[in-house]
């Protein structure tokens, strides 16, 4: 392992601030899959505004928070049942060569063995992997509700002890394992529906291998825009809207000059998605019409060779508070319920506006 040691893990602990501060000065396994672009919780230049603002610390969440906690829990599960290595603390770290590449390692894994040609043994008995004498393997400690969060597969987990990780995880790893020049990651992951730890490998490959290459290009000239104020291209995500919000956080009374195009193809996007609501509404009626009281609508293609359930029908009582007969009854207890929030959206004008 060729890695530099900037901060230990219990300095980061004593001085989170600290730890944040030195991250900024780099590129963090944690921030690669927003520039690769396949991160659930930014986008490319989601992350190049926080870079610019100096405000890249995410905002934390319950479930990252719960991670957190359950680090802990996880490394001493996965250190119990692995007896053949040797967990270390970890800590943050940049590459020797390239100091902007930096990770903060949860934890680092030797192979407690002397004699090379130790294994890695598997919990879940599929084929161990063969360990060079003292090898070090950064170990990123994760946390899930399941093994199939959402409904992307690319974010689901395979099968235990298969390189099978979702997929932003995967280019955190591979982006460690280049720092480390490891020749594997261990991903240990607690899936809270069956408590139960399962682990993950991901080995240096030649597949790997071009991976990594291509995301340490792609790391260079996310850096190099961040030199020359060149932001990443404009995407629809959520993350970039609040970004450009929180870029320009004041509404100045001002015209701003857009090009025609831009606005025919706001205007035209504002018509298909009225006209997209209008033909949901359609089929979802005539498919009510098709199904009459029968719970679940199927389609079944000739002689059965395909079949679907496409929707199902819920009838259910929904409890909610009726506002205005709170106001009228008990308006002091309204007033005192009553909180704010800032609203920052763009409306339509009338000449974009379907049916206008």
């Amino acid at each position: 392992m060729t890695a530099r040691l900037l901060m230990s893990a219990s300095a980061i602990t004593r001085d989170r601030d600290g730890w944040l501060a030195q991250r900024r000065t780099g590129l963090t396994a944690s921030e690669i899959a927003e520039v690769l672009d396949v991160s659930r919780h930014g986008t490319p230049f989601s992350l190049f505004a926080a870079k610019q603002s100096g405000d890249d610390g995410r905002k934390d969440t319950a479930a990252m928070s719960a991670g957190r906690h359950l680090e802990p829990v996880v490394a001493d599960l996965f250190e119990a049942t692995h007896p053949e290595l040797d967990l270390l603390d970890g800590g943050l770290y940049c590459h020797e060569d390239r100091e902007w590449q930096m990770c903060t390692f949860d934890r680092l894994a030797i192979d407690a063995q002397v004699n090379p040609g130790a294994r890695l043994s598997l919990v879940n008995s599929l084929p161990t992997m063969r360990l060079p004498d003292r090898t070090v393997m950064p170990v990123q400690i994760k946390t899930s509700a399941t093994q199939r969060p959402g409904h992307d597969p690319r974010y689901w987990w395979g099968d235990a002890g298969t390189d099978q990780v979702p997929l932003d995880y995967r280019a955190q790893a591979l982006y460690e394992m280049d720092i480390a020049t490891a020749d594997a990651v261990l991903l240990p992951c607690l899936f809270m529906d069956t408590w139960k730890v399962a682990t993950y490998v991901i080995e240096r490959t030649s597949d790997v291998d071009n991976d990594i290459w291509l995301m340490r290009e792609m790391a260079q000239g996310f850096l190099i825009r961040l030199t020359r104020d060149d932001p990443p291209p404009i995407d629809w995500r959520p993350e970039t809207t609040a970004a450009l919000r929180t870029m320009h956080p004041d509404i100045s009374d001002r015209e701003a000059r857009i090009t025609k195009e831009l606005a025919d193809r706001y205007k035209a996007a504002k018509w298909a998605q009225a006209a997209a609501a209008e033909r949901v509404g359609l089929y979802t009626n005539q498919i009510l019409a098709a199904m009459g009281d029968a719970e679940h609508a199927v389609f079944k293609s000739y002689r059965g060779r395909e079949s679907a359930l496409v929707a199902s029908r819920r009838h259910f009582s929904r409890k909610y508070i009726d506002v205005d007969l709170l106001r009228a009854k008990y308006p002091h207890i309204a007033r005192e319920c009553e909180r704010s929030s800032d609203v920052d959206a763009l409306y339509a004008s009338r000449w974009a506006r379907p049916g206008k």
